[in-house]
């Protein structure tokens, strides 16, 4: 079980840092393409909802392990 959780927060560190690579991505690209800006704007609210459930299914794994405790 240990092994678990530590490939659990590995896969958690990597895709905080995937999020804010591609959230650094979208943003310089919105600061120089100015006319693309609702396109650039639309990929940075979908990193965010991806980050939000990617991170939620684990925690949504948490609360299940513990429930059948």
């Amino acid at each position: 079980m240990e092994t678990l959780d530590s490939l659990i927060n590995v896969m958690l560190g990597l895709i905080s840092v995937g999020v804010a690579v591609r959230m650094a991505s979208h943003l310089l690209g919105l600061m120089l393409n100015v006319e693309e800006k609702e396109i650039y704007i639309k990929k940075v609210k979908n990193c965010l909802i991806a980050f939000v459930v990617s991170s939620s299914i684990f925690v949504v794994k948490e609360i299940m392990e513990y429930y059948f405790r």
